[in-house]
């Protein structure tokens, strides 16, 4: 594979403008300030995370204690504090009310399950398209009321959803999971480090969706790429750029359903398949999948399989239905502020996510919840010229319309 020349972005730091402003803000209020330009609620203050909930699968405590034990030292040494306690058996409902019940007696802010845990399962019409997927954001509030209102077992409306409780998962084998528990220890301690850089990668049927955006990613690495032109986002390219050099955050653009991404080339499309990003052993250590469904748990996937089946995966942001998060913004900031995974995830769903039910309401994170990024960014930035405005109705159903011919023209 001969790598393609790919654009690069170098962020210049407007350090006399911005310090003037944060200087002139600071004289006036005594406390920090954001600009975005495009919404005045933007989320500058966040509560970060303190207590991780650990709740693991009947059958695997035991196999998984050491990992376990190492995991709970680790986070004591970044100063967080870890609960491990043992699910066996219930329905979903009640799964939920354990969590919440465990949390506040704990003071957990936020849960990693690990094995095969109760799913809450949901219907509904989306963009046109009728959609069954599990939706973790069932388990995050427990003061939403959720309900099935035709009695079919599958959950179709709630009330407004705010999360209290960010829930993670890992799943796999015995073997895996003990891998992956061993992967995060390295993290932890530096043995394991990939470039602090971020990798854009969109796919040409988003490469003019507001085109040269970092969509904040620039807020956490002076350092990022974007590939977006349709001569250079091949699938020889990504694989090329992913087992080279890789980078340590990848938001990636690209057509996919669990088991595979699809790669357009000259109109035809180019798999990448699981055993294909395991085997390649992709070097990327957080994820942003705007790939439809790759987060969806409940079978093989493509962010398991990162997290799972590669020696680098440590967290992923992605849905388990149709969709993506195409405004990550918040997600960004939050990280950028040495935010948690699961702060990021909070933020972004309550200022963002729970504008769209059809785009967001499968929106997930896989992984260790307690992870931060290795930001070499600015902890603030005044001024961005690569934030895009919010997108407009119309750029939206523009995304979704892709969606739309894609699986309209494809055949699993």
């Amino acid at each position: 594979m001969n790598k393609q020349p790919v654009f690069s972005f170098r962020i210049i730091r407007k350090y006399f403008l911005s310090v003037l402003l944060l200087s002139l803000f600071i004289l006036v209020s005594g406390c920090s300030f954001l600009f975005l330009g495009s919404k005045d609620d933007f989320p500058s203050v966040f509560s970060k995370t303190d207590t991780v909930l650990v709740v693991v699968e009947d059958g695997l405590y035991d196999p998984l204690f050491s990992e376990l034990q190492v995991y709970t030292d680790d986070l004591s040494v970044a100063g967080l504090n870890t609960v491990v306690t043992v699910w066996q058996s219930g329905t979903f409902e009640e799964f939920r009310s354990f969590l919440h019940i465990t949390a506040d007696v704990k003071k957990a802010d936020s849960v990693m399950l690990v094995g095969s845990l109760p799913v809450a399962w949901y219907e509904m019409n989306a963009e046109g398209r009728y959609e069954v997927f599990p939706s973790d954001l069932y388990f995050m509030d427990d003061e939403s009321v959720w309900w099935d209102s035709d009695n079919n077992g599958l959950l179709d409306h709630h009330t407004k959803i705010s999360v209290t409780l960010p829930v993670s998962r890992i799943i796999g084998s015995e073997q895996e999971l003990k891998g992956y528990f061993h992967k995060l220890h390295n993290f932890r301690t530096g043995e394991i480090r990939l470039p602090a850089s971020g990798f854009i990668f969109k796919d040409d049927d988003w490469f003019d969706f507001q085109r040269g955006s970092s969509f904040g990613l620039s807020r956490i690495y002076r350092d990022f790429e974007i590939a977006e032109s349709p001569v250079i986002t091949t699938r020889d390219e990504y694989a090329w750029r992913l087992t080279n050099d890789g980078a340590e955050f990848i938001n990636q653009w690209i057509h996919s359903y669990p088991r595979a991404l699809y790669v357009i080339e000259n109109n035809q499309y180019r798999q990448i398949s699981l055993n294909d990003i395991s085997n390649w052993n992709f070097k990327g250590h957080f994820y942003n999948l705007f790939d439809c469904s790759a987060a969806r748990f409940t079978e093989e996937n493509i962010g398991m399989t990162y997290l799972m089946k590669t020696d680098y995966a440590m967290a992923i942001f992605g849905s388990t239905k149709v969709g993506g998060c195409y405004q990550p913004l918040v997600f960004y900031d939050i990280l950028s502020r040495k935010g948690t995974w699961a702060d990021a995830y909070k933020q972004w769903y309550n200022h963002y996510g729970n504008t769209s039910d059809s785009w967001f309401l499968g929106m997930v994170i896989l992984g260790d919840p307690s992870l931060e990024v290795h930001s070499d960014g600015p902890v603030y930035r005044m001024i961005d010229m690569s934030l895009p405005p919010e997108p407009v109705q119309e750029e939206i159903d523009s995304l979704n319309d892709k969606f739309r011919d894609f699986f309209d023209s494809y055949t699993f």
